[in-house]
């Protein structure tokens, strides 16, 4: 099911569920992302078999959707978590097959940047923000109580009734379970699974189970899984959940199931995203949206009284088009123009606009503290100075009094010190020139200084 290239991956009643969709749910330091650091890597080592063309274990690593969407064996990074990662795994050579397969492991310097890559949260590009997913786990129950007989037996419905697998001898049973409220017989053998009726012992239906010979099989609490657990042996384990909700709702309630669950699944994705905008529909925010469109899927489905159950919402595929289109300029020439280089450049755009916006703030914040720290200095030079005239006011204002108080005990000493003073002021710093008028005076005195003489010459005694 697919809308503005985006598919959604519905698991309705009977579905298969696979452990890896059940399971994992969604100082500064450098960015580490994809399209700058890891796409690098991959280009050198990885893309050769790993591309659009040739898709090995159906994962494509040329794109940052395909790597995050996976291969055929589920979802390959984990954003936070280096031992979750499978893909890291591989290129460490700790697991098998290791990548690039026949070859020498990668430089250890590169294998550094994958895993710092991954542990700062998988980044796609520097204006991306890291999600780092957090490890949920899957209620069994569903939406249906966990313990207590059910209101509605759960019992299939639709089954095909022929066997997957057809050998010319009979098929040893490797597990065995039964339906606490309901009259059912599950029997595991080679890849399949027999649901048989108790009170008739008809067959109900089949269950395939590609992955090999069940080990360990049971049904939940109410009833309304089964599990199945198994696989071959040294090559790979799985563990599979069917649903078996409520049959009557799916079989009565819908004519044409199908259908109807197309067109609910259309208007929710359509009122989702039209509340959204493109760029986090195309990173940051995706798992949030999946969850959102999952929620109104299902809140729609229980309304109607369905009997289905949406299991999870992926979107597959949300990169813009690559294919090329042609503009038409205002003085009527025309070129081709390709959507997804458009696309980028908008981006590219963005980001730059980012960074311009962030250089402006900072010289903003950095002229407003200079600002601040000028004012700041001009308040304290001015509180500064006020300080000190009014100390010299209150100083001089001190001093008058006491002169006044000294002047009423003895005016004419006051008088004649004060006179004295102001003459050592005025004439303490000035060039003297002394004048005899009087009678036998011979005019000029000459100004002996005393204080000169008695000062060492150079080389000499005083």
């Amino acid at each position: 099911m697919r809308l503005m290239s985006v598919c959604l991956a519905i698991v309705f009643v009977f579905g298969v569920l696979d452990p890896a969709v059940l399971i994992g749910q969604e100082s500064k330091q450098e960015k580490i992302t994809y399209e700058d650091h890891v796409k690098p890597i991959f280009r050198q080592h990885c893309f050769s078999c790993h591309n659009q063309n040739k898709k090995e274990g159906d994962l494509d690593l040329t794109n940052y959707t395909g790597l995050m969407q996976g291969g055929g064996s589920g979802e390959v990074i984990d954003p936070g978590s280096v031992d979750d990662s499978y893909l890291f795994a591989l290129v460490n050579h700790d697991d098998e097959p290791a990548m690039p397969p026949e070859q020498p492991k990668i430089a250890e310097e590169k294998i550094a940047v994958l895993s710092k890559w991954i542990e700062l949260g998988a980044l796609e590009n520097v204006s991306s923000k890291a999600k780092i997913k957090k490890k949920k786990t899957f209620d069994f129950a569903l939406a249906d109580p966990a313990v207590g007989r059910p209101s509605v037996t759960p019992v299939p419905a639709k089954l095909d009734l022929e066997p997957i697998v057809h050998t010319s001898r009979t098929t040893g049973v490797t597990a065995l379970a039964t339906s606490p409220w309901a009259p059912l017989v599950a029997m595991a053998g080679q890849k399949q699974v027999l649901l048989y009726d108790s009170k008739s012992r008809e067959l109900k239906g089949v269950f395939p189970f590609p992955e090999g010979i069940i080990s360990v099989l049971k049904f939940s609490r109410n009833g309304a899984l089964l599990l199945a657990g198994g696989g071959r042996g040294g090559a790979n384990g799985k563990v599979v959940v069917w649903n078996i909700k409520n049959s009557s709702d799916f079989l009565f309630s819908l004519k044409e199931p199908e259908q109807s669950i197309r067109a609910i699944s259309e208007a929710a994705m359509r009122e989702v995203i039209a509340q959204s905008e493109l760029a986090p529909i195309l990173n940051r925010d995706r798992a949030a949206i999946e969850a959102n469109v999952r929620q109104l899927i299902q809140r729609t489905l229980d309304e109607r009284q369905t009997g289905i159950s949406v299991v999870r919402v992926n979107f597959n595929k949300v990169d813009p088009p690559s294919r090329q289109v042609i503009v038409t300029a205002a003085d009527g020439a025309q070129k081709r123009v390709s959507v997804i280089d458009a696309f980028r450049d908008v981006q590219a755009a963005e980001q730059e606009r980012d960074q311009r916006e962030r250089q402006a703030d900072a010289y903003a914040n950095q002229r407003l503290a200079e600002a601040r720290g000028a004012a700041a200095q001009l308040l304290e030079a001015a509180e500064g100075y006020r300080a000190s005239v009014v100390n010299a006011a209150l100083g001089e204002a001190s001093q008058f009094s006491a002169v006044l108080a000294e002047y009423k005990e003895a005016p004419e000493v006051t008088r004649r010190r004060l006179y004295i003073e102001t003459l050592e002021k005025v004439l303490g710093d000035v060039d003297k020139i002394i004048m005899d008028n009087g009678e036998g005076g011979q005019g000029v005195v000459p100004y002996l200084p005393l204080n000169e003489l008695r000062k060492s010459s150079p080389g000499g005694s005083n």
